[in-house]
């Protein structure tokens, strides 16, 4: 404590993980590492979300495939957006928004 910064709050992942790695893959940073697999990074967001949505070894196999990787992102893309997820600190956890409005009425 006496040789650092502590943080007032804990780090807390974006609302919006899938979108969060395409911003992410769009960077100098990434694109920089051209022997990276931005398969693994877009299976680590769905594994984040994945007690709201989960995938099987299927659609795994098939976000590490050149071939139909993109066409598989934008799926689950568009299926987690409609779900309209949150995190939630408290649990560290993503939820539905709805839960978090529930709790507050």
């Amino acid at each position: 404590m006496r040789e650092c910064d502590i943080r007032p709050t804990p780090l807390a992942p974006a609302d919006d993980p899938l979108g969060s790695v395409d911003q992410f893959l769009d960077t100098e940073v990434w694109k920089s590492h051209s022997n990276a697999h931005y398969g693994m990074l877009r299976l680590q967001a769905l594994r984040a979300v994945s007690n709201l949505y989960p995938i099987g070894k299927e659609d795994e196999v098939a976000l590490l495939s050149s071939a139909t990787s993109h066409e598989m992102w934008q799926k689950h893309r568009r299926a987690v957006d409609s779900l309209h997820i949150r995190w939630n600190p408290e649990k560290n956890v993503y939820e539905l928004k709805e839960q978090a409005v529930k709790k507050l009425i």
